[in-house]
């Protein structure tokens, strides 16, 4: 069945999604004593799609950043985990325990020193944080449509590959909230402005400073920072014309294969998972019988990596690509006016 035709069988079912989307955050606005507002400032990152922005490379971008103050902390969902539905603090140098899912991982592998607070109930989580570390900024991963943690400063990606005059809603598309909803943020950033031409670039900053002129937009590209050597965890420079068998549980594979291929990758084999899959061993084995077939180095995103067991990794001669968002012109008085003195 073709992607048109089933879109076209499931839009009806769009205003109902859309109703019920509304509904919850009605219900959050009339309802405020629901929500809560904690000591720490809340800096949430999300987006209206249902995944695929880049989400969790901005995060650790931001992570990064000198102008927020030390005692800081991650809340997200943990989809998929086995925490999920109830809680994990993620803290300190591996090894950890299993099933804990891809973002959490990979925050916590690049910053061991910053707690990750597990479980879709955030409101827990920011009480438990509050309790146990007492922070001064809380990142809400995926918090634009969490209601109940009242949130300083509310940051929307959106992927440039999208068409922000074609969102079609769940389950006909991968959008959870209609575009007017960009209205309810402070700061727009267009990832994988990489990946689309500068007349596409400029079309969607025109689009939306237009229809949203009270939001601030803002680029942000991928940029290639090496191959990790999963066999001895070294940092390689990418090899022009080396032959990779690609795999991947991503929401957007294209983008991983796009930039594989923009560093000079021959592409020989490939295969895609769901988002968040963990993989099994015989997947694994599968995966390096077809690479071995095919004369080529497995590769994966660093989110997988970190999901796959180390000594299977080293068996496979695994590498894993290594990736960082660069942003232009991030509008810092706008967070300084938001946060106050916690933000320079």
């Amino acid at each position: 069945m073709g992607i048109e035709l089933l879109q076209k069988l499931l839009s009806p079912l769009e205003p109902i999604y859309a109703g019920l989307s509304k509904a919850e955050r009605l219900f959050f606005e009339k309802l405020d004593f629901l929500t809560f507002q904690t000591r720490a400032k809340v800096i949430s990152i999300g987006n209206l799609s249902s995944g695929g922005t880049g989400k969790t490379p901005f995060l650790l971008e931001m992570l990064t950043w000198p102008c927020f103050p030390a005692r800081k902390v991650v809340l997200t969902r943990g989809y998929k985990s086995s925490y999920e539905r109830s809680f994990f603090i993620l803290y300190g140098k591996e090894p950890h325990i299993g099933n804990i899912t891809d973002e959490a991982l990979l925050v916590n592998l690049h910053f061991p020193g910053i707690p990750v607070l597990m479980g879709k109930n955030r409101f827990h989580s920011a009480r438990m944080a509050e309790k146990l570390f007492s922070p001064e900024i809380i990142f809400l991963d995926d918090g634009f449509q969490y209601r109940r943690l009242r949130k300083d400063f509310e940051i929307v990606l959106w992927d440039s590959n999208d068409d922000p005059e074609n969102v079609r809603l769940i389950p006909a598309g991968r959008f959870r909230e209609p575009l007017s909803r960009l209205s309810h943020s402070d700061l727009l950033v267009l990832t994988k402005c990489d990946e689309v031409s500068s007349d596409r670039t400029k079309f969607l900053m025109s689009f939306f400073n237009q229809n949203f002129p009270q939001l601030t937009t803002i680029k942000a590209c991928t940029k290639v920072s090496g191959m990790l050597d999963c066999t001895n965890l070294s940092v390689l420079t990418p090899v022009p014309e080396q032959k990779y068998f690609a795999f991947c549980a991503i929401a957007t594979p294209d983008s991983f294969i796009r930039i594989l291929e923009s560093v000079g990758g021959k592409i020989q084999g490939k295969r895609f998972f769901p988002d968040h899959y963990n993989f099994t061993t015989e997947d694994l084995i599968s995966i390096l019988t077809e690479a071995e077939n095919l004369l080529a180095v497995p590769v994966c995103t660093e989110k997988d990596f970190v999901k796959i067991p180390r000594d299977i990794a080293k068996k496979m001669q695994l590498q894993a690509l290594l990736i960082r968002t660069e942003v232009a012109d991030f509008p810092y008085d706008l967070l300084k006016k938001k946060l106050g003195t916690l933000a320079y």
